[in-house]
């Protein structure tokens, strides 16, 4: 099942400890950039599995890549 972000972008991060499924294209990345690194400092005590696809037009417009694989 795949939702929009509704309302709370974001809000699941503060919830139980679900999986979930990021899918972003180019410039949309910004907004899980925030969430990625609340996300990390909350790994470790969720045990959460984040599997994250962020899909560019080309290469060179990967500009946060390092920041995502970080």
């Amino acid at each position: 099942t795949v939702w929009g972000p509704y309302g709370s972008f974001g809000h699941v991060l503060d919830e139980e400890a679900i999986d979930l499924i990021w899918v972003a294209g180019g410039i949309g990345v910004t907004p899980f950039l925030d969430m990625l690194q609340h996300a990390q400092r909350q790994e470790s005590h969720t045990g959460r599995r984040i599997d994250f696809f962020w899909t560019v037009a080309k290469a060179e417009d990967a500009v946060y890549l390092e920041e995502i694989e970080q």
